[in-house]
């Protein structure tokens, strides 16, 4: 169970997961051995990860699009797994309303993104519609690469 020092270290390591377990302890009036226990059982538990976020511009990967689609409900489990396994996928999940899948993807060029939606997208069974958006600025966003 998560109690208020867990929650106050997972919210102290979003703002700076580079602080050390010393740092760590004093902020949370807490030792410095209880922040390492802690922080062992949230990774082991699957709570937190301990990942690297990238700014996909500064890597190479300057367009982001949002593609949602409408799958055919027995084929909504397939599709996810199939669109995870892409590397150009960052994120992607079960939505509400007329859409049922919705993925955020980075791409280098708009030609991959063509490229990705021709050969990838439309391949995918029970696709019924699809709808996407290219971000022309994002403010906030962290992408997480899980290959």
């Amino acid at each position: 169970m998560i109690d208020e020092i867990d929650y106050q270290l997972i919210h102290t390591l979003e703002k700076d997961a580079s602080l050390n377990s010393d740092t760590l302890a004093k902020m949370l009036n807490v030792s410095a051995a209880t922040v390492r226990r802690r922080m062992r059982k949230l990774v082991k538990d699957k709570v937190i990860h301990l990942v690297a976020l990238i700014s996909p511009e500064k890597v190479g990967f300057p367009i982001t699009v949002g593609i949602m689609m409408e799958i055919k409900a027995e084929y909504i489990e397939s599709a996810a797994m199939k669109l995870a396994e892409h590397p150009n996928v960052k994120s992607i999940g079960y939505a509400t309303g007329e859409y049922n899948i919705s993925a955020l993807t980075v791409f280098r060029a708009m030609p991959e993104v063509s490229e990705f939606m021709q050969k990838y997208v439309s391949a995918i069974e029970g696709l019924q519609s699809v709808k996407t958006h290219v971000f022309i600025k994002t403010w906030k966003g962290h992408f997480i690469h899980e290959g």
